[in-house]
């Protein structure tokens, strides 16, 4: 058994790293002012806290010199994952405060790390961001994938780059002097539940609220939509962290996310068409956007020599139901619904598994959708095949399968969102019994 220190273990990536190590039969402490965490992610699925709050969570500022120095004597590993951060509209307007705040927050737990010394830490893994690299390498929407010998010399755009960098180069002045093995993941654009839905959100959920309170809340993207971020799973992040902690020590900053920067009007429509409303996006050039664009390089040295996850893309958790009248496009001809129950099951169109319901299928001035749930019993395989001129959106509900994209096997579960391009070579076999929606869409 290891003893861990999770600071910002109440958050969307910490809760989810807890449940995991502690599944794995660890210890963990926990230090948290809950400015956007909550104890109740800390709960299992019986609604019970995984860790005892009464001896192991701590509600502490860590901005505060000397706060974790008590808790340090009793445990051998610190995660860093505390930090200031909220979306964009949050992070540009507070920048001088989040700045301050990041850079003691860092500060004083790398200090306290520095002073119990290599005889008390094994080992102290930081989290950064790929915000951190230079704005001149994120300014434009042709992307050209990031590699980590790049993040100097720096020029960050956001005062939040620029603070978790700063505690990036605290971190490696600590493992010099001390000789204390550390680990820096640089995180591209991390979504996934439990996460914060309020005016401090970030993208996905921030989108996901407008959605669900449209029309009274307006659904307004900022900037022009044409940006793009490198979009992870939270379930890939821990998968990477808990990797680190075997194979990352000693290896510097290494960036954490896909090889694929998805843009955020792209998001935007994958939202309102699971919404199931007819909803006008709006785009506010006049707010900013950030980096344009930005993606992480698949081949880097740094992933090569950790062995980073496969890294799938996985929906926006199921926050809203599919709807039955989605469509990307203003309906000018009426979709056909159906609803479980209303028809027999009827085979797929690849002779495997069975289309247990058709949910639409609908033409309209500029484009063609089907929406579908499909079942693979265990064993079966839909052979590979491509779409010529459709795109395709896998949405697992149920069960485990293999999704082979271009000969690359892909695991998939419940919960896991992958879109497949027109004319992507494609084949899943299922492993257990499973249940799938697929969402084409042809324009």
């Amino acid at each position: 058994m290891k003893r861990y220190l999770i600071t910002g273990g109440c958050g969307m990536i910490g809760s989810n790293l807890t449940k995991r190590l502690v599944k794995e039969g660890n210890e963990i402490y926990i230090i948290d002012n809950l400015w956007r965490g909550k104890l109740e992610y800390l709960n299992d699925e019986n609604g019970q806290p995984v860790i005892d709050l009464d001896t192991h969570f701590f509600n502490r500022d860590l901005a505060i010199p000397g706060t974790c120095d008590d808790i340090l004597p009793r445990v051998d590993y610190v995660i860093h994952l505390a930090d200031i951060v909220a979306g964009i509209d949050y992070v540009f307007n507070n920048q001088g405060d989040l700045f301050r705040q990041n850079n003691l927050i860092n500060s004083n737990v790398i200090h306290s790390c520095r002073q119990a010394g290599k005889s008390q830490i094994k080992g102290f893994l930081y989290v950064g961001t790929a915000c951190s690299f230079p704005l001149t390498r994120q300014n434009s929407l042709d992307v050209i994938p990031l590699k980590e010998e790049e993040l100097f010399p720096a020029l960050p755009e956001s005062a939040y780059g620029w603070s978790k960098l700063m505690g990036q180069i605290e971190v490696s002045f600590m493992e010099k002097e001390t000789g204390i093995p550390c680990c820096t993941l640089m995180f591209h654009n991390v979504y996934g539940s439990p996460c914060d839905y309020g005016e401090r959100s970030q993208v996905i959920p921030a989108l996901i609220r407008k959605a669900i309170n449209y029309p009274n809340e307006p659904f307004i993207v900022w900037g022009s939509g044409l940006q793009g971020r490198a979009f992870i799973h939270v379930n890939d992040i821990v998968d990477a962290i808990c990797l680190a902690l075997q194979k990352g020590w000693g290896h510097g900053h290494i960036q954490i996310g896909p090889s694929v920067c998805t843009s955020i009007k792209e998001i935007a429509e994958t939202v309102v068409a699971i919404s199931g409303k007819e909803i006008n996006i709006q785009y506010d050039t006049t707010k900013p956007e950030g980096d344009k664009a930005r993606s992480r390089l698949l081949q880097s040295p740094a992933n090569t020599r950790m062995g980073t996850p496969r890294l799938a893309h996985r929906r926006p958790e199921r926050t809203i139901p599919v709807g039955e009248t989605t469509n990307r496009a203003k309906m000018t001809s009426k979709p056909i619904i159906r609803h479980l129950g209303d028809i027999t099951a009827i085979p797929t169109s690849h002779q495997a598994g069975t289309k247990r319901q058709l949910l639409q299928d609908s033409e309209t001035d500029s484009a063609i959708t089907q929406i579908a749930v499909a079942t693979l019993l265990a064993g079966e395989k839909v052979e590979e095949h491509t779409h010529p001129s459709m795109d395709e959106h896998f949405i697992f509900r149920a069960g485990k399968a293999i999704l082979t994209i271009h000969g690359d096997d892909i695991p998939c579960s419940q919960e896991t969102y992958i879109l497949i391009p027109a004319g992507t070579p494609h084949a899943v076999t299922a492993i257990e019994n499973v249940e799938f929606i697929t969402i084409g869409v042809a324009i």
